[in-house]
């Protein structure tokens, strides 16, 4: 099981699919990976939002975001804690033996979709971040997106 959130930033940009372990740190990329993306300031241990927090005087010790708190206030958990709102991804080894992961989760406070630009989805085995990429708008029509999905 990984837990998954949207990060401020983003992996070094010359990395081609995104990165792992030291190329999802924190301090790597431009702008720096960073912390979570909390633009309501819910102010999680891991926010991407330490100095507006600190002005709130939240410091993540009051930060309580579950699925069921989530489905009762939305607004307690930070916009990009995914895994706390909707739980781990489980992946399923298939007999081709690929991996499947699937999560058709609609969530109606989540982020429009060109919020998310330039910014990262990081994934999680436990404390350390194992791989990483970088969100992009991709115009489905385009023949960029077709030969990157085989079309």
């Amino acid at each position: 099981m990984l837990n998954y959130h949207i990060h401020n930033g983003r992996p070094d940009e010359n990395l081609v699919g995104g990165g792992v372990i030291s190329e999802c740190a924190p301090d790597a990329g431009s702008p720096p990976v960073g912390g979570h993306y909390d633009p309501t300031l819910a102010c999680g241990a891991a926010t991407g939002e330490t100095e507006n927090c600190g002005l709130l005087n939240r410091n993540g010790s009051q930060y309580d975001c579950t699925p069921e708190t989530y489905d009762v206030d939305p607004w307690s958990c930070e916009v990009g804690d995914l895994s706390s709102k909707h739980g781990s991804l489980k992946f399923i080894m298939q007999m081709d033996g690929d991996y499947l992961s699937e999560r058709k989760q609609h969530d109606a406070y989540g982020a429009l979709v060109n919020q998310l630009e330039g910014k990262s989805v990081v994934f999680h085995c436990g404390s350390p971040r194992v791989f990483c990429a970088t969100l992009d708008i991709v115009d489905p029509e385009s023949t960029a997106f077709e030969q990157q999905n085989g079309m």
